[in-house]
């Protein structure tokens, strides 16, 4: 199962309070569903009254809503999660108001635990608060033009690396894809491999670009810094939101550099039953930096708040 467990916990709990039943097995999701349209009336503040009146209608005839709502799949639990993230965000960003912050935690918790779209969701989260953050800096004065001429042309480069490490894995995704007219080399079972034949790369077609991306974002750190000052990137909200989304979710992205290892990543029981103690130790070798790196940089963002924040995320 692909999915976090939320689901399958709901359905259990309606099933011993109601007895199993299609209606039972339906009452989660429906809450869900009438939550999440409930949650509009609280955008009146971005929206206005009538607009979020209007989102609301518009969300209760939504054919998605209809479906989802009334059906035991995950997908309504993430859209609940997903309006309730992005809605706390907006009021931390307007107000900065530390409540916002565990509002914005339990809200990645209950998307995690559900799980169907969570990392999507946090990468859209990360990518928005980044490009707030860039706006906002880019438009105060730097006190040095060389320095803010420099971020800037390490950035775009990173941009550029990322979307070039996109690309890159898009095109040597289908690379191994073989058409009906085609066969696997040799074509001759019995005969051996053409020297000519390329061989393959102990590591990932898009290791290099993502190691210069990474370079390049560093340049761009450093500039920042030296030109924007600490105080002063440390008084942006969106900052703060970056920082928390950011170092709950590290240790979950240890799979991207094993993948640009060529290393095994297990995705099923009898894969992880298999694992040896170099595929294990291999995995340690990221997992526990990564938390490492994030137990360091969240105590030093705000040591009151982020431990208990990650004693939250990582409990549940």
């Amino acid at each position: 199962m692909m999915h976090g467990p939320l689901e399958f916990y709901l359905t259990a709990i309606s099933y011993f309070l109601f007895g199993p039943s299609d209606f039972s097995a339906r009452i989660p999701p429906a809450v869900f569903s009438i939550a999440t349209i409930w949650m509009a009336w609280y955008w009146r503040r971005y929206l206005g009254k009538a607009g979020a009146l209007i989102a609301g209608f518009l969300m209760v005839i939504s054919p998605y809503m209809l479906f989802y709502g009334r059906y035991a799949r995950n997908e309504v639990y993430g859209s609940f999660s997903g309006v309730v993230m992005l809605y706390v965000m907006l009021r931390y960003l307007e107000t900065g108001y530390k409540r916002y912050i565990y509002l914005v935690t339990a809200a990645l918790i209950l998307h995690f635990v559900d799980k169907s779209t969570a990392f999507i969701y946090s990468a859209q989260a990360l990518l928005f608060l980044a490009s707030y953050f860039i706006i906002r800096i880019t438009r105060r004065p730097w006190a040095n033009i060389g320095v803010y001429r420099a971020f800037i042309i390490s950035l775009s480069a990173a941009v550029l690396l990322i979307a070039a490490t996109l690309g890159t894995a898009a095109i040597s995704k289908g690379a191994g894809t073989i058409t009906g007219s085609e066969t696997v080399l040799p074509a001759n079972p019995a005969g051996t491999t053409s020297p000519l034949t390329q061989t393959a790369s102990p590591l990932s077609p898009t290791t290099i670009p993502v190691v210069a991306a990474i370079a390049a974002l560093a340049a761009a750190v450093y500039f920042l810094i030296r030109g924007y000052g600490w105080d002063r990137i440390r008084s942006e909200r969106s900052f703060d939101l970056l920082i928390l989304i950011g170092t709950l979710i590290i240790p979950t992205l240890t799979p991207f550099p094993l993948r640009l290892l060529n290393w095994t990543i297990p995705t099923t029981a009898p894969e992880v039953a298999a694992l040896t103690t170099t595929d294990a130790l291999r995995l340690g070798a990221f997992l526990i930096p990564a938390f490492i790196i994030s137990i360091i940089v969240g105590q030093w963002w705000d040591s009151k708040t982020w431990w208990k924040t990650a004693l939250l995320f990582w409990s549940v």
